[in-house]
């Protein structure tokens, strides 16, 4: 079956199992009888399965209390709960957005559940609140202020146990706005039920937070311990902070666990976190696309997005936390630019049938989802907690199986137009250095000149007779090929040039898979540059053992050395720039394959008493 169809398939499960999740919490919601300010709850059945969504109209008491409303009390509003009293971002001005309010609504519930434990859970009112059953003082979030001064912001959710000795509930949840400036409000359900239920409700919530935040974790180290390990992949060092910034706005969002292991947080401390977690994840993702991609993506894009980026964070640091917040709009924009533009690239990728884009369009599909769902919910207040907790792990799961994907492909598919060119690629020069000295030793020596002729033969057959399909060879077919490179320079450079072998276990390595023509250069490399340049001439040392399932390959030699700028270049994978600094094309393309192939570079060191050293770690693969 086409991968195009799997992802398909993978979507209509993701959309089914959604579908399915929210018919059953409709299911559950179908009892609640809701008129205005009233909610009727006695056809519902109470069980510690069951709790039920105060969602509809709510009496609005504009900058009164509990305790100042009576039956004489005049009604501001009638409010949509959820919803906000004020959201600037759609000039949906009722009220302004600092101040504070009382949302107040009657419940009628089963008789059978008078005298029983019942409990009411907030989800994270905005920014502090206080919940009342019967005129009674429950548990709030934060303190409620009249004005910015006297408030302290928490805006986390928390439920309340209660026992009602009548059929009719006063519910009044007082709220305090002076953090944000654009909107406020009671923008999440007012939950009802057994305690058990809600207490069952808040463990489930809770439960699911740390569990994506600990996947998130573990997926996170993984990924940073590759990047320490190789430090050429630079998607997997993205990758791992992408998955870090995630990890940490989950832990500022939705049931807000940091203040469980912080809980005496600031709330400035807090909204920083958040502002800059969510920044943060699109321009990570950027990043990340960007070395998944780099042709698709400019570096004008990704420079400006990281000043962009900079500005931000310090505007969030330097600001206080209604200041920054005020700005929040900028970061949905500035995140929905970047979700469009990774989805764009992964259907151009896809359509270039990369063997990674189906994984990466479904993360990217599932990450917009998830974006826009927080959209809806922070600007409409659209419920999203009837949504199944499937956003996070489809985008992680994904992305993990787009790289995975992405490294196979790039060990089964070299570059074919760079491994041809350097299969293909013999020097002019060294042509006609070789013939040059070939024709000398003829008249000096016959049997020697016929003896490099054959040398000469041997070396133009293993340059040329590598199929192009494969893209590994023995490792004993590459020392045979540079024992006849190194006799016939021998031949042309005499006392001048000295070749050092220290092969560990030769027999045993001889059957190492490796790619053609990776040592070889290397050594012409080494001769020409530190043996040819020397009035004395040198030496070159060929060092080649193995090391916990690798193959280390060490070229050595006593002459200039490497400059700072070749170093940087293969370092900073420009490589582009060896050519121009003079270091030939052999080692830039030996650099090439093997990044494309293992995803790693050459070391290439400058050794304390002159010379150069370049070491190659290739993974073992036997035939």
């Amino acid at each position: 079956m086409k991968k195009k169809y799997i992802v398909l398939l993978l979507i209509v499960i993701v959309l089914a199992v959604a579908s399915y999740y929210v018919w059953q919490k409709a299911e559950h919601q179908r009892c609640v009888q809701a008129g205005q300010a009233s909610f009727d709850l006695t056809d519902c059945l109470f069980t510690n399965h069951h709790t039920f969504e105060l969602d509809g109209e709510w009496s609005f008491y504009w900058k009164q209390t509990p305790s100042e409303i009576n039956d004489q009390s005049t009604v501001s509003s009638i409010a949509d709960v959820p919803s906000y009293w004020s959201n600037r971002y759609f000039f949906k001005n009722d009220y302004p957005a600092e101040g504070y309010a009382t949302y107040r609504a009657t419940v009628q519930i089963p008789n059978e559940m008078i005298g029983k434990p019942l409990a009411v859970r907030i989800n994270s009112a905005r920014a502090a609140s206080e919940l009342y059953v019967n005129q009674q003082f429950l548990k709030g979030s934060g303190t409620v202020g009249t004005k910015r001064s006297n408030e302290e912001a928490e805006s986390k959710s928390y439920f309340a146990p209660f026992v009602s000795s009548n059929e009719v509930l006063t519910i009044e949840v007082l709220v305090s706005n002076y953090q944000h400036a654009i909107i406020a409000g009671l923008n999440q359900s007012v939950i009802i039920g057994d305690y058990d239920a809600v207490e069952r409700l808040t463990f489930q919530y809770t439960t699911y937070d740390l569990i994506i935040v600990s996947i998130l974790f573990c997926l996170a180290l993984f990924f940073l311990g590759k990047w320490v390990l190789d430090r050429t992949w630079y998607a997997d060092i993205w990758f791992a902070m992408l998955l870090c910034f995630i990890l940490i706005f989950g832990l500022t969002t939705s049931e807000k666990i940091i203040y469980f292991w912080f809980p005496g947080m600031d709330y400035e401390i807090y909204a920083r976190i958040n502002l800059l977690s969510a920044w943060c994840i699109h321009t990570s993702t950027l990043m990340f696309i960007s070395y998944l991609y780099p042709a698709f993506v400019a570096r004008r894009l990704t420079w400006m997005s990281n000043v962009l980026t900079a500005f931000a964070c310090l505007f969030i640091l330097v600001f206080e936390a209604y200041v920054t917040m005020s700005f929040s709009g900028v970061i949905a924009i500035y995140g929905g630019v970047i979700q469009l533009l990774s989805l764009y690239i992964a259907v151009a990728a896809w359509r270039k049938k990369s063997a990674e884009a189906p994984y990466m369009f479904v993360a990217i599909l599932a990450g917009i989802c998830y974006f826009f769902v927080w959209i809806l919910n922070l600007l409409f207040s659209v419920e999203v907690y009837h949504l199944p907790p499937i956003f996070i792990p489809a985008i992680v799961i994904s992305l993990g199986l787009a790289i995975a994907a992405q490294q196979k492909q790039l060990v089964e598919q070299i570059n074919t137009t760079e491994l041809t060119k350097l299969r293909h690629q013999i020097k002019p020069h060294f042509l006609f250095n070789a013939l040059t000295t070939i024709i000398y030793t003829v008249k000096e020596d016959r049997a020697q000149g016929i003896q490099l002729i054959e040398r000469l033969s041997e070396f133009l057959r293993g340059n040329f007779d590598f199929d192009d399909r494969d893209s590994l060879v023995p490792l004993s077919n590459e020392l045979d090929l540079i024992r006849s490179y190194v006799e016939i320079e021998s031949a042309r450079f005499g006392n001048r040039l000295e070749v050092f072998w220290h092969i560990e276990d030769e027999q045993n390595v001889s059957n190492v898979m490796i790619p053609p023509l990776m040592i070889q250069p290397l050594v012409e490399n080494a001769i020409r540059h530190g043996v040819a340049e020397k009035e004395d001439g040198g030496f070159v040392r060929i060092n080649i053992r193995v090391e916990t399932a690798e193959l280390i390959v060490t070229i050595e030699d006593n002459g200039n050395g490497f400059s700072e700028q070749q170093i940087a270049s293969i370092q900073q994978n420009k490589f582009d720039e060896l050519t121009a600094e003079g270091s030939g094309i052999g080692l830039k393309n030996v650099s090439l394959i093997l990044l494309k192939l293992y995803g790693r570079i050459p070391l290439m060191t400058n050794l304390p008493n002159g010379g150069a050293s370049v070491t190659l770690r290739i993974p073992m693969n036997r035939s």
